[in-house]
């Protein structure tokens, strides 16, 4: 799987994730509510990396 992709299945995950922090209630479940945080940082970083792949990669390819 590539990375791409991998980042599109988390963001989708994290992005699900918004609609199940709350209990019947309506109160914001913690536990749910620490993965949703977690898993977005995940996904930031996991972006964040993918970029400066992508501009080592076109760094790279231009001193050629």
């Amino acid at each position: 799987m590539e990375l791409e992709d991998i980042i599109y299945e988390l963001t989708c995950l994290h992005e699900s994730m918004l609609f199940c922090c709350e209990d019947r209630f309506g109160k914001e479940d913690p536990v749910f509510a620490h993965y949703r945080m977690a898993l977005g940082r995940i996904v930031r970083d996991l972006e964040e990396t993918e970029r400066r792949i992508r501009t080592e990669t076109a760094s790279a390819k231009s001193r050629q």
